[in-house]
C-alpha cells in the first residue's frame, strides 16, 4: 500500500500515534510532500488538522484561532471517522 487515502483506522480505539506511525512505515504508506518516515508527532499533527474534514478557522488554522467554519476545499476524511478519533469535536 502506498496511498495514505487508503489507510484504514484500527478497529480498536486509543491506538498510540507511535503505533500508527510504525504501521504506516511498515506498509510503505507515503504522502507526496513527505521526506523520511512517519513519526508519532507527524501522525498526531495530521489527526488534529481540521482541514482534512473540510473545515478551517476564521483567523488562523495553524493556531486554531477564530470560529470553525466550512472550508473552500472538500473533506478528505468523513466526519464519523473524525468523530471516532476526536469525540469532543
Amino acid at each position: 500500500m502506498s496511498d495514505v487515502n487508503q489507510v484504514q483506522l484500527p478497529a480498536y480505539p486509543r491506538t498510540p500515534v507511535r503505533g500508527l506511525a510504525h504501521r504506516l512505515n511498515a506498509e510503505g504508506v507515503r504522502i507526496p510532500s513527505m521526506r523520511g518516515e512517519w513519526k508519532g508527532d507527524t501522525v498526531a499533527q495530521l489527526l488534529a488538522n481540521v482541514a482534512y474534514i473540510g473545515q478551517t478557522y476564521t483567523e488562523r488554522r495553524r493556531h486554531r484561532r477564530g470560529e470553525l467554519i466550512e472550508a473552500r476545499w472538500p473533506a478528505l476524511i468523513e466526519r464519523d471517522v473524525w468523530n471516532a478519533v476526536h469525540p469532543t469535536y
